[in-house]
């Protein structure tokens, strides 16, 4: 929400926001960790979270597929995925439209959190542990189609499925760097 914050109603950029709360979360989990992971004891269905299966599916494929379902009809079905859409496509006219951009900024990055929170758990269950260093080194990987180093995390941004000469889709999103 934080970054929500700072980005929708500071209007600081996106990228740097994104970067000094991965700074500053990095070095939050190393100071309350010591830099050791955190392993998870007990049978609460943690385990079966990241391991388990549901009808002979792997549980974090079942979450994955409700997740993007529940991203699709949001985005396909409802005012405010018409509304991301149009601050994605241009600002400017979103909020001549009477779109209230800023609010719709805060609630994309609300559920963006959600989603890379969700992700977490599910990583966390699936090696039945918390590990301060998971993920280091992933924000300057690049992208598998592109053919400049820019980083992964520079490649997205609002607007950025708009590969489809102008059409955009959640199915486009989802698909993007598959």
């Amino acid at each position: 929400m934080l970054n929500g914050l700072l980005v929708a109603y500071l209007a600081l950029p996106a990228f740097i926001v994104t970067l000094g709360a991965l700074t500053y979360l990095r070095g939050t989990a190393y100071a309350l960790t010591d830099g050791q992971p955190l392993i998870a004891e007990g049978e609460l269905g943690f385990r079966l979270l990241g391991n388990g299966n549901i009808a002979a599916i792997p549980s974090p494929v079942v979450v994955m597929v409700l997740t993007y379902l529940a991203v699709w009809f949001i985005l396909e079905r409802t005012t405010f995925g018409r509304h991301i859409y149009a601050v994605g496509g241009n600002v400017e006219a979103a909020r001549l439209a009477g779109i209230k951009v800023r609010r719709v900024l805060l609630k994309v990055y609300l559920l963006a959190g959600l989603t890379a929170g969700l992700a977490g758990v599910m990583f966390a269950a699936r090696v039945e542990s918390g590990q301060p260093r998971a993920g280091e080194g992933y924000e300057s990987a690049r992208s598998p189609r592109s053919s400049s180093a820019a980083p992964r995390c520079s490649a997205g941004g609002a607007g950025s499925t708009a590969r489809s000469w102008g059409r955009s889709s959640s199915v486009s999103s989802a698909t993007a760097w598959s």
